[in-house]
């Protein structure tokens, strides 16, 4: 961030999060319930509203075009697009992840850095995860657990969301409407005249829709995984997994 000219304080986000919040075992329906798949929600405690930043103020005394400047080296112009399906092969998802990293400015850069041991082929854990992929490509595959899945969509259209082929495709779909989200740059109502007295006004506008749409996406969210998790109990795919 320096060497682009930019004044910048790291950030320890983990230190604000609510390490001591009584959370569910994720992969389950009580974490359904109330958190969805962790996709959009907030798990931790860490709304944007609520964490802590030492660069507040210098950003906030940025202009618009300076902001703008500022976020892009800071996090890219690509945000993440998803995560890997369980059935794609190991090296794809290494690519595809150090490819994201690289999309996200300097903070992808660090991340990727710090990380490169986890992440990269050649990494010490390397081994461990393709093993932990294979694993999962086999648990997916297994005769029993697919027999499951016709009983699994049905359940899933009797709940109000038809269309769903694998209990894969529902999270996939949370993490695209995010993306979008993350990526939104237009707000319809916006009275263009107004920018020209207050150059902010549609910086504003577009973050108010941003949030309204989140709340919206978050509530979404946990009704899809609600459904998605007792259709899984119920058709016995949960159990076919253990």
């Amino acid at each position: 961030m320096r060497e682009a000219g930019f004044d910048y304080t790291p950030v320890d986000y983990s230190s604000q999060l609510d390490h001591a919040a009584d959370v569910p075992y994720p992969d389950s329906l009580e974490f359904a319930r109330e958190y969805g798949y962790g996709v959009s929600t907030d798990v931790w405690g860490l709304d944007a509203a609520s964490a802590r930043d030492p660069n507040e103020e210098y950003v906030a005394s940025m202009s618009p075009e300076e902001r703008r400047a500022y976020y892009t080296t800071l996090l890219g112009d690509d945000a993440a697009r998803g995560a890997p399906g369980e059935d794609e092969a190991y090296a794809s998802e290494v690519e595809e992840r150090t490819a994201r990293f690289e999309r996200q400015g300097c903070m992808g850069a660090a991340y990727n850095q710090v990380n490169a041991e986890f992440l990269g082929e050649n990494g010490e854990w390397s081994a461990l995860w393709a093993e932990m992929n294979r694993a999962a490509q086999a648990i997916t595959s297994d005769p029993e657990v697919v027999a499951t899945l016709a009983d699994w969509a049905d359940c899933m259209a009797d709940a109000g969301h038809p269309g769903y082929r694998t209990p894969e495709e529902p999270r996939l779909r949370v993490a695209e409407q995010l993306a979008a989200l993350e990526d939104l740059t237009t707000y319809e109502s916006v009275d263009l005249t107004d920018t020209r007295q207050d150059p902010d006004a549609f910086d504003r506008a577009v973050e108010s829709e941003r949030t309204a749409r989140l709340r919206a996406l978050r509530a979404d969210e946990i009704a899809l995984a609600t459904a998605d998790y007792t259709c899984r109990d119920e058709s016995g795919y949960q159990a076919g997994r253990r």
